[in-house]
């Protein structure tokens, strides 16, 4: 743009060196300047035309700007809907880690509870064998309650997720 404007600074300082001396008079210089007014109303026209162009171009560019910036609310919010989702899923998953550790523990609690129950029964010990026997059947009942819950927590992923298969 600064290059165009140095450009045309020259070539007007040379058209005024020439005129300047190749014409002595004043009336032919002003003949001559009268001359170029029809060329000076041509390019006054011109750039108003440029103008217009370069606000229609605005026009168009500021409609696709805004056309992105919807796409990009829609596609944002797409986003946040599937982290909201990822972090339920991962919540689910937290809660059934928690279940499977508990079932692990109260499992190894049964066999050793069953282990020493065991132990009881062959020295003949059966008031012994059935307290062991107790604590077990009680930790077993623990166990079915808590498989119960992963039953009702895996039928509502199933709801939860329509894409999703149900899980077995």
């Amino acid at each position: 743009l600064i290059i165009s404007f140095i450009v045309v600074f020259i070539i007007w300082v040379i058209s005024l060196i020439i005129v300047l001396a190749g014409m002595k008079d004043w009336n032919d210089r002003g003949n001559l300047g009268d001359s170029f007014g029809g060329i000076n109303a041509l390019f006054s026209g011109f750039a108003f035309a440029g103008i217009i162009y370069t606000i229609l171009l605005q026009k168009k560019e500021l409609t696709l700007q805004r056309q992105e910036l919807v796409d990009t609310r829609v596609e944002l919010k797409r986003s946040a809907d599937a982290q909201e989702r990822s972090e339920r899923a991962f919540q689910k998953q937290i809660e059934v880690m928690n279940l499977s550790a508990r079932l692990n523990a109260l499992n190894s609690a049964v066999e050793y509870y069953n282990s020493k129950a065991t132990a009881r029964l062959a020295k003949g010990n059966k008031v012994g064998a059935s307290i062991y026997d107790s604590k077990a059947n009680d930790l077993l009942k623990e166990i079915d309650e808590i498989l119960g819950q992963l039953r009702t927590f895996n039928s509502s992923t199933a709801t939860d997720d329509p894409g999703r298969a149900p899980a077995m």
